[in-house]
């Protein structure tokens, strides 16, 4: 066979191929249309069957809704008017609860009241007996402490008046020795001056003579009553050491001075102390010296 004939022959055999498959390609293709045809028809009857399926649950759900709901709202006025009725009744209790806790607490308060009441007059009566008792103990307790006091102050204006007369006798003492050696002093000092101007041998300007002393001073003599006891002033209230010495040089030594005179007589005794006098009470002075003097 020819190369021809060949290629001739490897031609229709191609062509016989390419129609063979173009047979198959268009059979494929018819089979997959009518498959892609039938499977579309498959899914518009699957879509409208749950369309439909849809709609009924749809209906039915709201049925079963709206039966709860309805329900639900019977149950709620049921459930309200229990409640309204559960708490009338609670009120109502309440109320009668309450009534009888306020008459059980009045009446409680009341008996406390009286209890209270009787308590505070037995303590009262008990205080009034104690302080009683107690005024009387001051007053004994005062009585005797004034007692002891006026024991004490007058073994104390005896001992100072001792003390006075033994001070003024040892002074007395001491003056005449004092004015002794004086005048032994001046006898010494006109012999010495003496003997100085017979050494010299000539006379020259006496030696003056040593001054004579100043006078003692002599005490203003004491009242009668002074001489007698003087007493401690100063354990009257305002009545300080300086106001002693001032009373004392104006003549006043005892309660029963100050007792004796007027409140005016003190302010003039006291006169040159100063304007603080003005604020002197001197009636409290009186007052006290006389309940020292009972």
């Amino acid at each position: 066979m020819t190369l021809s004939g060949e290629i001739r022959k490897l031609t229709q055999n191609m062509l016989e191929g390419h129609e063979s498959r173009t047979a198959a390609v268009a059979g494929i293709r018819t089979s997959t249309a009518q498959e892609l045809a039938e499977f579309h028809a498959a899914h518009q009857a699957q879509a409208a069957e749950q369309r439909e399926r849809l709609s009924e649950y749809r209906d039915g759900l709201r049925r079963d809704t709206a039966t709860f709901l309805s329900d639900a709202a019977g149950a709620r006025q049921a459930m309200a008017t229990q409640q309204r009725e559960q708490r009338d009744e609670y009120r109502d209790g309440l109320r009668r609860d309450t009534a009888t806790f306020l008459s059980d607490a009045a009446g409680a308060r009341q008996a406390m009241a009286t209890q209270q009441r009787e308590q505070r007059d037995e303590y009262r009566d008990g205080l009034r007996r104690g302080t009683a008792a107690l005024l009387k103990e001051l007053d004994v307790a005062r009585e005797a402490m004034a007692t002891e006091q006026r024991g004490r102050l007058a073994t104390e204006r005896e001992r100072l008046t001792s003390d006075v007369a033994a001070m003024r006798d040892r002074f007395q003492a001491e003056q005449s020795k004092v004015q002794a050696d004086l005048s032994k002093a001046r006898r010494v000092w006109s012999s010495f001056t003496g003997q100085m101007q017979q050494r010299r041998g000539r006379v020259g300007r006496p030696v003056a003579a040593p001054p004579p002393p100043p006078p003692p001073v002599k005490e203003a003599p004491p009242t009668e009553e002074a001489e007698a006891a003087a007493d401690d002033l100063t354990v009257i209230r305002g009545i300080g050491t300086a106001m002693q010495h001032r009373l004392n040089e104006a003549g006043f030594y005892t309660y029963a001075q100050l007792v004796k005179a007027t409140p005016k007589e003190l302010r003039q005794a006291l006169g040159e102390a100063g304007p603080r006098v003005t604020r002197v009470n001197v009636e409290e002075w009186i007052e006290r010296a006389r309940e020292l003097l009972e």
